[in-house]
């Protein structure tokens, strides 16, 4: 335990100085390939993947907690170390959100799979004896959901909605959608949240720009595709690693409870018993007396 400790602490150590100084860096020297992505957002997206990557690997909630805030303490200070920022700088509204974005979803993350392992580490001999059916209709509602959500969302935002708000509407999607794929209780659901949500907002944000001319739109943005694509990619995979954590924990839940449920039906069962044979055994006795 103590050696996976210090490699995920290390692990996260260094991405976080990694990619806080990559991210600084692509905004000070003009870099050709790192030009066709918004910084803000795709650091954003590979920070809340790590940490999401972190929090699974970790299997324990004090080390989950101290992978990500690890993390987000390198990816930050690497930036006062190094005089591309001061700490005001970083305290800006948009920073503000989208580190406790990332946060509350993998505090959330951490919680679930904490009471999770520990439900099934107490129950764990008894689980193979309790088998639940999943419901599928479930998940696929929270999947559409999120995409009529999307659509709403990209709709809003041409219709300058969102132009009073200090932040780029993109972080608030990506928040409604870390919270969809919370909600669907499924992993395969979480990853085509994260994969579809964004890239309908960029899809769609296109489509308006361009007037809806669809053949010139894709001539003109192979560019802004594949950077699209790349995006809901990393995205899904964040989404997934929650939904498989929210999963887990409701799986867990119903375990306990069926468990309980049958122990209970186990106990009452030869009480039930007895009073048959007891009054079996008064029946018996009061023909004889006959």
């Amino acid at each position: 335990m103590k050696k996976k400790a210090i490699t995920i602490i290390s692990l996260c150590i260094i991405t976080g100085i990694l990619f806080g100084w990559l991210e600084e860096i692509n905004s000070n020297f003009y870099i050709p390939l790192m030009s066709l992505y918004d910084s803000s957002i795709l650091f954003f997206l590979i920070s809340i993947f790590l940490t999401t990557l972190f929090v699974t690997l970790s299997h324990n909630i004090t080390l989950s907690i101290a992978s990500f805030l690890t993390y987000l303490l390198s990816y930050n200070i690497v930036k006062i170390v190094f005089g591309y920022k001061d700490i005001a700088s970083l305290l800006t509204v948009e920073r503000l959100l989208t580190t406790g974005i990332i946060i509350v979803f993998t505090l959330t993350e951490a919680i679930f799979l904490y009471f999770s392992s520990r439900i099934n580490d107490r129950y764990r001999e008894k689980i193979k004896e309790v088998r639940l059916q999943g419901d599928v209709a479930f998940p696929i509602v929270v999947f559409l959901l999120s995409i009529v959500l999307s659509s709403i969302f990209t709709l809003l935002d041409q219709r300058l909605f969102f132009s009073s708000i200090p932040v780029n509407s993109f972080f608030i999607l990506s928040c409604i959608a870390l919270l969809c794929s919370v909600c669907s209780l499924n992993e395969i659901s979480g990853f085509f949240i994260g994969i579809f949500a964004p890239f309908i907002y960029f899809l769609l944000s296109n489509l308006i720009t361009s007037n809806f001319q669809i053949v010139q739109s894709f001539e003109e943005g192979r560019q802004f595709y594949f950077v699209a694509i790349t995006y809901s990619i990393l995205f899904s995979l964040s989404t997934l690693l929650v939904a498989r954590s929210s999963r887990q924990f409701v799986d867990s839940l119903l375990l306990r409870r069926a468990i309980l449920k049958k122990e209970t039906l186990v106990k009452a069962k030869p009480k039930s018993e007895e009073k048959v044979a007891e009054k079996e055994k008064v029946a018996a006795s009061d023909k004889t007396h006959n």
